[in-house]
């Protein structure tokens, strides 16, 4: 105990006195022990309890790192205003695009500032460095993004709350087979890392299902004409056509669908349909489509209005799905912490307990994996606009 409180430990301390007064109840000294731990409860329950937050705040991530802390401090503003018991206090650091500062970064956070988690980062390679180190630190790193990586395989300490490819394509295709009754489909994808990584996912899930995969048609990321691949799919009989594609590259792909005269078919598509773009010039040809998203800001949902205003009251602009993510993030370890974590390994616990979190980015569980699994919207076309076809929030 001695030693504990020489170092500051007060946990430590607090959780030793606490067996010595069990253990010992009548013993000489023990008096002085319960008034001893009885001052450390009333400190840990007004201290400010600190969380570290690190993203890239500068160079060429800073964009989506200033997005993800605009999400965290409105989560955390928001949740001191509903209860003001809750006394978080964010120690906040730039990971910038080096390793080697990230490193640095991290181990201050965990060490001196003796943070009980650090959310971020959000590139999937910052995380994956930062991952193992994670774990030696034995700090819960959780990120609200890095959704091209193996991340939470990488440490036991290592947490991500995000949509990812594999959630697209198990949600896409179940809503496709058991909503819309479709059963064969075409891929057609760009030649790049985004296009065949949910190509893959997309596929296996179809193939899971007793689906049937037509045909995989590709095209080279920077292509304009579409023509030849295009003709291909007059070969083929499908009930719908995936395209994994971001929205500017959609309109021009459908408009030479128009021009050949391909018709019919239901098209499917990913989180990056989800903005203006897809819509901005003949909307009429993306009558019907179907794609899914982990976040939409023009949601029903009552927690989801009230984020957005906040969001645009503060900053003058809609949030985004890492804003989102980053938002429910802070409110995830919030809930941990009011209910009682003091200690990193604590913090981590009650994360992976949590179940159907009701979150603006969906409902969201963690478990063992300690990958997030979301229920998430179903976005669609109608009369020109996009809109919400599924429900994943209770309130």
């Amino acid at each position: 105990m001695q030693e504990h409180r020489k170092a500051g430990n007060q946990a430590a301390e607090a959780e030793a006195l606490q067996r010595l007064t069990i253990a010992f109840p009548d013993a000489p000294g023990t008096a002085e022990a319960r008034t001893r731990l009885q001052s450390l409860q009333v400190v840990q329950t007004t201290e400010r309890r600190k969380l570290g937050v690190l993203l890239p705040l500068s160079g060429p991530g800073s964009r989506a790192g200033t997005r993800a802390l605009r999400g965290i401090e409105l989560a955390l503003a928001m949740a001191q205003e509903r209860d003001p018991t809750v006394q978080v206090e964010l120690v906040v650091r730039d990971s910038t695009q080096h390793t080697a500062t990230a490193h640095a970064a991290l181990q201050t956070l965990a060490q001196d500032a003796q943070v009980l988690g650090v959310i971020g980062p959000v590139l999937s390679r910052t995380a994956t460095e930062l991952a193992p180190l994670a774990g030696q630190l034995g700090v819960p790193l959780i990120s609200p993004y890095a959704r091209d990586s193996a991340f939470p395989a990488l440490s036991p300490y290592a947490i991500r709350n995000s949509l990812t490819d594999s959630m697209q394509g198990r949600l896409l295709v179940a809503y496709a087979i058991d909503t819309l009754r479709l059963q064969r489909f075409v891929i057609l994808h760009p030649e790049d890392a985004y296009g065949t990584a949910l190509r893959d996912r997309f596929r296996e899930q179809v193939l899971q299902r007793q689906g049937e995969i037509v045909d995989v048609l590709s095209y080279p990321p920077n292509s304009t004409n579409f023509k030849a691949v295009l003709g291909r799919l007059k070969t083929l009989q499908y009930d719908a056509i995936f395209l994994p594609e971001y929205a500017d590259r959609v309109s021009q792909i459908v408009a030479q669908m128009a021009a050949q005269n391909i018709r019919g078919g239901q098209l499917l598509g990913t989180d990056a349909w989800n903005t203006p773009t897809l819509v901005a010039q003949d909307a009429r040809l993306l009558e019907g489509a179907v794609f899914v998203d982990g976040f939409f800001a023009q949601a029903t949902a009552p927690i989801v209005k009230t984020f957005v205003e906040q969001f645009r009251a503060r900053h003058q602009e809609a949030p985004d799905l890492l804003a989102a993510q980053a938002y429910d993030t802070l409110l995830m370890c919030v809930q941990v912490l009011q209910s009682g974590a003091r200690t990193p390994a604590q913090l981590r616990d009650g994360l992976l307990r949590i179940r159907d979190f009701d979150g603006v980015s969906g409902l969201t569980s963690l478990g063992d994996s300690r990958d997030a699994e979301k229920v998430l919207y179903v976005l669609g076309v109608q009369r020109g606009r996009i809109v919400q076809l599924t429900t994943p929030s209770r309130r």
